[in-house]
């Protein structure tokens, strides 16, 4: 445009010259001795010729900006940046070799920032993929893991985290911590500002997870930068103990249990038999007593030992199982035989109603009397004097099951104790004072019953009414017949 304008002014004013020195010549023309008519024509030729000269220039010049304006626009639609070629050099050579060197330049500007460009594409893919990867390992990890940024704000968390402070990390990414979790000891950890100086920090904390107290051993990590000072993210684990605290406390209740039950029977034992040895007794009869008291305390020790390792085979699936055909009326007389001391001490009278044919059941003739002998004996021990056990056996041909029931007029079970009477060493406290006990023999029947035979045990009892206990036994577990054959329980 300037160009133009400058050409434009040129002619101008070589027209103007020439015009006046027309003028002047016609203005002079009959007055040739005042002026030499030639200083005129020389001005006008000159005018003229200055003239001609500005227009081939502007026409040439316009064009040539005509034709690099045409290549510029080229190269700008197409991006791609090329040199600006003229057919005639004359008269913009100069103007078209320093355009050619700026374009150059950019050329080279343009082929580094595309090597850049595709190696930060390169980094960007890669740290994409990277954080996929990141991201898919976090979800797989069975434990819950949140990490914040170093401004308290929530980046990556997995689905258990989700699940237990009940947040979805899609919806709530880049929230702050404190607005999506409420536990102020852990919304406290995940403050930048606790992380200045401090190292990794393990705990751990009771959370309520859907309406259920879980215990969960959580250890938060402040992550830096290249490992300088600088916070980056705060990280936090979370891993659930609950079922292990769970079983550290059985295992404490156990051994408490047991030391109980052993030290109890072993005190009696250890007094009468000083008593013994003492020669302190004298009568006969007081002496037969005190045998018979030792005797009594040694059997309820060799039966409680026996019911834990019974428990314990049961439970590792070591216990040996010597199953073959029994007759159910030969081993329910043999279990009555038993118990019937137990019973007349108590004038208690025990009814048996057996089938109406003999049941040959593929079992282990001792695991089979214990889980009746277990049954009939808790029915004597909280049954008052002069009550009543009806015991009968049938077949549940529909179901195609066995039925071994124990009903007794006691003083039955309270509802919030039905569910808890199968726990290993659980006695309510009212059955406490009635009897003494270990708590493990309705557990070993059931053990028996459903571990061993994938039978069933079903109780109904209400308080001051008595209970009934019922084995249900499958004829033939899973469609499969029981052979003559030594196995295991696993």
């Amino acid at each position: 445009m300037a160009v133009n304008k400058t050409h434009t002014a040129m002619l101008f004013l070589y027209g103007t010259i020439a015009l006046l020195s027309i003028l002047g010549i016609l203005a002079n023309f009959d007055q040739m001795h005042r002026t030499p008519i030639i200083i005129w024509a020389m001005i006008a030729g000159t005018s003229a010729c200055g003239a001609m000269i500005e227009l081939i220039l502007f026409i040439r010049t316009r064009s040539a900006l005509r034709k690099m304006q045409e290549q510029i626009q080229q190269m700008s639609k197409t991006g791609e940046v090329g040199m600006v070629m003229l057919e005639d050099r004359w008269p913009g050579e100069d103007f078209t070799g320093i355009l050619n060197q700026y374009l150059t330049l950019i050329n080279k500007r343009i082929d580094h920032l595309s090597q850049q460009r595709k190696e930060l594409d390169l980094l960007i893919s890669a740290g994409d993929s990277e954080k996929n990867n990141t991201e898919a390992i976090v979800s797989s990890i069975s434990d819950g893991v949140i990490v914040a940024n170093a401004f308290n704000e929530l980046t990556l968390a997995n689905k258990l985290a989700e699940d237990i402070f009940g947040f979805k990390l899609e919806e709530d990414k880049n929230k702050p911590i404190n607005k999506l979790i409420d536990n102020p000891r852990i919304c406290d950890l995940f403050d930048p500002s606790h992380w200045e100086s401090a190292g990794p920090v393990r705990f751990e904390e009771k959370l309520l997870v859907n309406g259920k107290e879980r215990v969960f051993d959580i250890t938060f990590t402040p992550v830096r930068i290249h490992g300088g000072d600088e916070l980056w993210a705060i990280s936090m684990i979370m891993h659930d103990v609950t079922r292990e605290r769970e079983l550290a406390e059985l295992k404490n209740d156990f051994v408490n249990h047991v030391s109980h039950e052993l030290r109890t029977p072993l005190s009696s034992i250890k007094a009468y038999t000083e008593l013994l040895l003492d020669d302190e007794i004298k009568s006969e009869s007081s002496k037969k007593e005190f045998y018979r008291i030792i005797e009594n305390e040694t059997n309820r020790l060799d039966r409680f030992i026996e019911n834990i390792l019974n428990l314990s085979r049961i439970e590792s699936g070591m216990l040996s199982v010597r199953n073959r055909e029994v007759n159910l009326h030969d081993e329910i007389q043999q279990v009555l035989n038993i118990v019937r001391c137990l019973a007349d001490a108590k004038s208690i009278s025990i009814d048996y109603t057996p089938a109406d044919k003999d049941l040959m059941v593929y079992s282990d003739s001792d695991l089979l009397r214990q889980a009746v002998l277990n049954l009939l004996s808790n029915g004597i021990k909280y049954t008052q004097e002069k009550g009543k056990i009806i015991l009968s056996t049938g077949v549940d041909e529909l179901q195609r099951n066995y039925l071994i029931t124990v009903s007794d007029n006691g003083r039955g079970i309270s509802p919030q104790d039905v569910e808890k009477i199968f726990d290993r060493f659980y006695r309510s406290r009212e059955n406490s004072s009635v009897a003494c006990g270990t708590g493990l023999g309705l557990t070993l029947v059931k053990k028996i019953v459903e571990d061993v035979y994938k039978g069933k045990i079903k109780v109904e009892s209400a308080e001051g009414k008595g209970s009934q206990f019922t084995i249900i036994l499958p004829i033939e577990p899973d469609g499969v017949r029981w052979e003559d054959q030594e196995t295991l329980t696993a």
